[in-house]
């Protein structure tokens, strides 16, 4: 008869509750100390005073600035008389423009304090692959056919405003075949030589602040290139004088480019 050891049967004897070690698992007073979100709650309380003032500065702190967007909206060529002539080189004509002026920016106003609008003429026209940048360094082969002073504009954050002018344009000197054109009447798209040159003095002005300006002004200039003018001899584009008018779509809206851009 085999007789197992007694050291054998010891080790197989079941310990009493209160001599047997708790384990991991079965230890309450273990489950109740560990609280995943008491020790979050401990961690967002000892950052609160790092998390309070950043938050402040970035609200207070000034917003990106972005420069005032322009359009050429419209344009309108009125004539003192329709029967000009195709050998004639100089023309006396009043040029009805719209422009949109939009402000990009969510927490800046601008207020452009100065803004002047002056219609060039380019003899050679624009290549059709000439990227509108090109043009800037050689102004001085444009022809300007007339200049103005606009309104000082008022534009708030995520704005636009229409700009309505006149600018009269006397005795200019435009090619033979763009006056043929015109004197025509054709439904045509005019040769791409008119262009909008825009210099503005702007400044930005937070909403949160809106009594303080920024200390220096800003002094941008935009170019309007190639204005497409169409020529039609509908009635429509007659007025009451019987002056033959020009006018862009409004789906033909021309982007005006910003050229430079400095601080006063």
């Amino acid at each position: 008869m085999c007789i197992r050891s007694n050291y054998y049967q010891g080790s197989r004897i079941r310990q009493p509750d209160h001599q047997r070690r708790p384990s991991r698992t079965n230890n309450p007073r273990r489950r109740q100390d560990f609280d995943p979100w008491g020790d979050l709650k401990v961690g967002i309380f000892f950052s609160l005073p790092l998390i309070i003032p950043l938050g402040i500065l970035i609200i207070l702190s000034p917003p990106d600035a972005f420069n005032t967007e322009f359009r050429v909206h419209s344009a309108a060529l009125q004539y003192p008389h329709i029967n000009a002539t195709a050998s004639s080189s100089e023309l006396t004509a009043t040029w009805d423009l719209t422009l949109l002026a939009k402000n990009p920016n969510h927490k800046w106003d601008i207020d452009c304090d100065s803004l002047q609008a002056l219609l060039f003429y380019r003899p050679g026209g624009y290549h059709i692959t000439e990227r509108p940048q090109q043009h800037k360094e050689k102004e001085k082969e444009l022809v300007v056919l007339a200049a103005t002073s606009l309104v000082p504009l008022a534009l708030s954050a995520r704005n636009q405003i229409g700009i309505s002018f006149k600018l009269p344009m006397l005795s200019a000197y435009v090619a033979n075949d763009v006056v043929k054109e015109i004197s025509d009447g054709n439904t045509t798209t005019l040769s791409l030589r008119f262009g909008l040159k825009l210099s503005v003095w702007s400044r930005y002005r937070a909403q949160l602040m809106s009594d303080q300006k920024t200390p220096l002004p800003m002094f941008a200039i935009y170019f309007c290139d190639r204005i497409q003018v169409h020529v039609s001899s509908d009635n429509n584009h007659i007025n009451d004088t019987g002056n033959l008018k020009i006018i862009t779509k409004a789906h033909q809206s021309t982007a005006c480019e910003m050229s430079s851009v400095m601080f006063d």
